[in-house]
């Protein structure tokens, strides 16, 4: 599938959703839809404008890779039923010119998980992708592969674990092999020293790929085992159950006047969370799993408000989420554990490399220095020496005072305001 992309996918601008051939399913994906778009609007408005790029209507398309070097392949990393085959699309980039790729090199993995508060996002948006990461990819020989995955409310986080699972599978499969012949006839993947990255909720995903502990393989035993990870790079990542507080004189909605008040909000996220039981309740009762309803494509704009609403209202974000499994931990509380994570497995520890915003008020900044600071105490805990652990954690925290979330989507790392992510990337560098 290599080649130009539309803009909007043809499973996204069509308002019309197959029926699923149960009317109560059918009667709550509807109910569903409504409360999430709290405001009645369409899914295209001029809201798609804050998800664009910064003047160049190609580079919303697909085109933002190709116009920065890099060509791609879409593909799936699971079987899926064909009404929701978006859930599993995976992209995967590499630079443009491999003609000095020796016949038996391995290259470096770089696996990049999208952000969008886990209820939106989609690998095709262009403009979702940010623009340095693509610049990375066509400045080096590394094999980039961006996941889509289930969302948020129509599946819950046991649901979305799953697929990581299936997802990392496949990057143990021949399947992705062949993929990846697709634009090399002799690329192949090293499976070892994997560069994990995310921005938001994509961090999330990357930090659980590192303390799930059976994600990978074992290159002898062909056995579960932790990932090889050399590098873990986040971006305003988001690692606790997604919680804002809404000010007293209320809370704009995508930069929307008029301002909405807390008890405005709790009412919509109420809805929201009445119409997420019916939807599970009717699924449970057709003996269907959401995989086999149409679900709307999660492009941005679309979803963005059932994150807005969830995660300003309580645990309500959590709710959904965990959907009845407290076991369902965030990254922090699963820090915080002393055992169960992959840390204890690994004989090493990964390169950290960390940028949020002082400014940042969607996630706050203070979530990532807990999460760093267990990380280091865990290492410690280990015996791994202070020394060691501090040269491998690099957060940079002092250079973005007035930084709030998701800043750095339209950044170069060849002008001046992306000088710093040059230099993160200058040390991930290192480790290829």
């Amino acid at each position: 599938m290599s080649g130009s992309q539309n803009f909007v996918p043809s499973d996204t601008s069509d308002k019309t959703l197959k029926p699923s051939g149960n009317d109560e399913v059918n009667a709550a994906r509807k109910n569903l839809i409504a409360a999430i778009n709290f405001r009645d609007e369409p899914p295209f408005t001029d809201l798609v404008h804050l998800f664009n790029t910064d003047g160049s209507p190609d580079e919303d398309k697909m085109y933002r890779y190709y116009h920065n070097g890099c060509k791609t392949h879409r593909s799936q990393y699971s079987k899926q039923p064909p009404e929701n085959l978006w859930c599993s699309e995976v992209l995967i980039a590499v630079r443009n010119d491999l003609s000095d790729v020796a016949v038996k090199e391995e290259l470096p993995l770089f696996i990049d998980f999208h952000g969008g508060g886990f209820t939106t996002g989609d690998i095709r948006h262009g403009a979702w992708r940010q623009k340095h990461k693509i610049e990375l990819i066509a400045e080096t020989n590394m094999i980039c592969v961006c996941p889509n995955y289930p969302v948020l409310p129509w599946f819950d986080g046991k649901q979305i674990n799953a697929a990581i699972r299936e997802f990392w599978n496949y990057i143990f499969s021949d399947d992705f092999k062949n993929d990846l012949k697709s634009l090399h006839p002799q690329l192949k993947p090293q499976l070892k020293d994997i560069i994990v990255s995310g921005d938001s909720a994509g961090a999330w995903l990357a930090m659980h790929s590192f303390l799930e502990p059976g994600l990978g393989r074992d290159p002898v035993t062909n056995k579960e085992a932790p990932l090889d990870i050399s590098v873990v790079y986040m971006q305003y990542p988001m690692l606790c159950h997604y919680k804002r507080e809404v000010p007293p004189e209320g809370l704009q909605y995508l930069g929307q006047e008029p301002k909405l008040s807390q008890a405005e909000i709790t009412d919509k996220a109420n809805d929201l969370k009445a119409r997420w039981k019916e939807w599970h309740q009717a699924l449970a009762a057709a003996n269907m799993t959401p995989y086999q309803v149409a679900i709307p494509r999660p492009w941005a704009p679309i979803g963005v408000s059932a994150s807005f609403l969830a995660s300003c209202s309580g645990d309500s974000w959590k709710e959904l989420f965990q959907n009845g499994d407290s076991s369902l931990k965030d990254i922090v509380e699963r820090l915080e554990a002393e055992q169960g994570t992959a840390i204890e497995l690994r004989a090493r520890v990964p390169r950290f490399y960390i940028y949020h915003g002082a400014a940042d008020v969607n996630v706050n900044i203070e979530d990532t220095k807990r999460a760093l600071y267990l990380i280091r105490k865990r290492y410690l805990a280990k015996g791994v020496a202070a020394s060691e652990v501090d040269e491998h954690i690099h957060f940079a925290e002092e250079l973005l005072q007035d930084k709030g979330h998701g800043f750095d989507h339209n950044i170069s790392v060849k002008t001046e305001e992306g000088r710093f992510i040059k230099d993160v990337h200058d040390m991930i560098k290192k480790n290829l």
